[in-house]
Formats: structure tokens, sequence, C-alpha cells
């Protein structure tokens, strides 16, 4: 999992360059804070105050281990403009993964690309049939 604090004017920058890279989706939030810069001052209508909490975007992607310097490179160089500021990048590891509408939970390991479905206690053996059914089709018989 890659978190990416950047600047608002970089968004469309670094999601084209997502994009074109093939990633799919990503969270998006808009987040406050402040690093070495400690905020700045800003006049208005004549009078400064200080603003201590600086607007930034936090861009969350999830991608698979052997992409995860490219996509990186990719955000640090879209979201660079050699400025105080630029943002930072985290790195997390991403252990499970559930798909809501379904209830499939996986156990990630993003590294091989693999998911291991791991069964649902709370289905009967009826609906996990189904689910096995659903998202395996080469088990399915020939009709």
């Amino acid at each position: 999992m890659i978190v990416a604090v950047i600047k608002h004017f970089k968004l469309d920058s670094v999601k084209d360059a997502l994009s074109m890279a093939g990633i799919q989706g990503m969270t998006l939030t808009e987040v406050k804070g402040f690093g070495r810069q400690k905020g700045h001052i800003e006049i208005y209508r004549g009078s400064s105050y200080e603003v201590r909490f600086i607007p930034k975007l936090k861009v969350e992607v999830a991608v698979p281990d052997n992409r995860l310097e490219e996509i990186i490179g990719i955000i640090q160089k879209a979201a660079h403009t050699g400025e105080i500021g630029d943002g930072k990048i985290f790195v997390y590891d991403l252990n499970d993964v559930m798909r809501i509408r379904t209830g499939d939970l996986s156990r990630c390991k993003l590294r091989d690309q693999v998911h291991t479905k791991i069964k649902d206690r709370s289905c009967s053996p009826r609906q996990q049939a189904r689910r096995n059914y659903r998202y395996h089709p080469e088990s399915r018989p020939y009709r």
C-alpha cells in the first residue's frame, strides 16, 4: 500500500501518470498538516495571519510488491515541484482485503499477486458452493 501526501494542484498529473502505468483505482482524502516548513504567513485584507496546517491531498494506492518501486517513482516524478512542501510517500504492508459486496476475505500476498480465499464460517455449505461456482468458472460442468 502506497500513501502519498501531495499538493492539491499536482493531483491531475499524479492521477494521469498512475493511469498510464495501469493503476485502476485509488483513494483520495483531503488532509491538513505540517512538516519542516511549520506553516506559513498569509496576508488577507490587509492583516497577516499564520497558517499552521497546510492543506494537502492524501492518495492511497494498493499495488503488488513487484511494482512498488516503479509506482513510487511515478508518483514522485508527477508530484515533484522542487519546492518545500512537495509532500511525502509512505509504504505499508497490506495483509487482508475484504470485498464488501460479497464478503470475500482474501489474505494478500501482493508480492506474488496470489489471493487465497478464506472460508467464511457464517455461510452455509450451499452458499459457499455458490461462491465457489461463481469465482471458479473452470470447475463448472458443461451445459
